[in-house]
């Protein structure tokens, strides 16, 4: 993938929400995996048509380097400037192992 790196100009954190029993009561905690730098891409002028059929006008590409474990959807999200976005779908890339695709929708 061929990517101005220069582009990544947004500080992002990945975390990831667990479920802990502590004396019998479950508590979420969320720990930060990795902190990035990614560049946000949402549904264009000319495409928005296009995505309100197919119900994805309110995701947005995040690209951002690769990370060396798998992110679990299930689990993980994505913090930026206190708004927390739902991780959808992660693309990596597996041929030059540089950049990933995260597909994702604000939270709320």
């Amino acid at each position: 993938m061929n990517f101005d790196i220069s582009k990544m100009n947004k500080l992002i954190s990945i975390e990831e929400t667990t479920i802990q029993n502590v004396s019998g009561v479950q508590k979420k905690v969320s720990k930060e995996l990795y902190k990035l730098y990614a560049f946000f891409d949402t549904v264009w002028a000319k495409d928005y048509q296009t995505a309100v059929s197919n119900n994805t006008q309110h995701q947005i590409r995040i690209v951002t380097r690769q990370v060396p474990t798998e992110i679990d959807t299930n689990k993980c999200s994505i913090k930026v400037d206190n708004k927390v976005y739902k991780i959808i779908q992660v693309i990596p890339d597996l041929y030059e192992q540089r950049f990933m695709t995260i597909i994702a929708e604000k939270v709320g």
